[in-house]
């Protein structure tokens, strides 16, 4: 009976431990400075190619 009680007490203390772990990443990476540099002067016609329209288009050779 004893160690019954035992067991799952120490079932809730490693389910603790692991969400404990877990917030502890989430919150490490969510305060990290971020790899991506934003320019704000630098506008979107500035980066994509002037053709550009968003799908894929097959372009052959006259050749």
């Amino acid at each position: 009976m004893m160690t019954n009680i035992f067991a799952s007490f120490w079932k809730i203390i490693a389910g603790a431990g692991t969400v404990l772990r877990s917030l502890v990443m989430v919150f490490s990476h969510a305060f990290r400075k971020r790899d991506t540099i934003l320019y704000p002067e630098v506008t979107g016609a500035e980066i994509a190619p002037p053709r550009y329209r968003g799908r894929i288009v097959l372009t052959r050779d006259p050749d």
